[in-house]
């Protein structure tokens, strides 16, 4: 795996870089474009746990990959909370038609121009794009009352802004083969939503990675996210059951998928 950063560019919040990472060796290279700080409040920069989730959507043995290159039709992925989109973009290198997803405006504009960039370089899907942004709000989503949830409507990704962005289309909900999310839970409540959002769009018998940044000491959100997965599997089916967690300590990550 190699990082190449360049282009850096002086803007309000810092320096800004384009980032390239080789998700395998040999190949394939995703490119990112940092965004700053006052435009896009969190997840403006290049994550390690996004860094994690797009080495194991290209890595041998997930199954991910493997999955795509299998498929007859182009398979459709999906990143939630996705920030520069990483990830997605890995699942994109994979071969997935993919969706990035997030709720913050500054984001939206840094991806919408990232992904004109990207389409640019391959004339040939002009017609059948392969990668779309979308926003997509956890909260209004799933209809949840913020004040039920004890949630902080001050905070920007707590606050919906969709006037300006296109929206996820409805026809969509359980059609996504891959769903991806990394470093997405700051609060409890983000614990809670993660999996119902993820439900929703998540086909049956579909296929879920998430990385989480552990930041409390008694990994309190985790157990969260981790309860409120198997008590929505319970209830429904929710891809197939969540098969193993593990936990990498030098780089503080949780990792969780669910082969279909």
């Amino acid at each position: 795996m190699r990082l190449l950063c360049s282009k850096k560019a002086g803007r309000e919040g810092g320096e800004c870089l384009a980032v390239s990472v080789e998700i395998a060796p040999g190949g394939p290279v995703v490119e990112v474009q940092e965004t700053s700080m006052a435009e896009g409040w969190t997840g403006c920069r290049f994550s390690p746990s996004a860094l994690w989730l797009a080495l194991k959507v290209a890595q041998r043995g997930t199954g991910i990959a493997e999955r795509a290159e299998a498929a007859r039709e182009k398979l459709r992925a999906i990143e939630f909370g996705c920030g520069l989109g990483l990830a997605g973009l890995a699942a994109r290198a994979a071969g997935y038609h993919t969706t990035l997803t997030d709720c913050l405006p500054g984001h939206l504009k840094n991806l919408t121009a990232h992904a004109a960039k990207l389409m640019a370089k391959a004339p040939d899907q002009a017609s059948s794009p392969d990668l779309h942004v979308r926003f997509l709000d956890w909260i209004s989503d799933v209809g949840t009352n913020p004040a039920a949830w004890s949630i902080d409507s001050g905070s920007p990704e707590n606050v919906a802004a969709s006037s300006d962005w296109e929206r996820l289309d409805e026809l969509q909900l359980n059609s996504f083969d891959l769903a991806l999310a990394s470093d997405v839970v700051y609060e409890e409540h983000h614990a809670m939503l993660l999996p119902r959002v993820m439900q929703r769009w998540l086909k049956p018998g579909g296929f879920w990675a998430v990385s989480l940044a552990i930041r409390d000491a008694d990994m309190s959100h985790l157990a969260k996210f981790y309860m409120c997965i198997l008590r929505n599997s319970q209830q429904q089916e929710f891809g197939s059951q969540q098969r193993r967690l593990s936990l990498s300590g030098a780089a503080r990550h949780a990792w969780a998928d669910s082969p279909g």
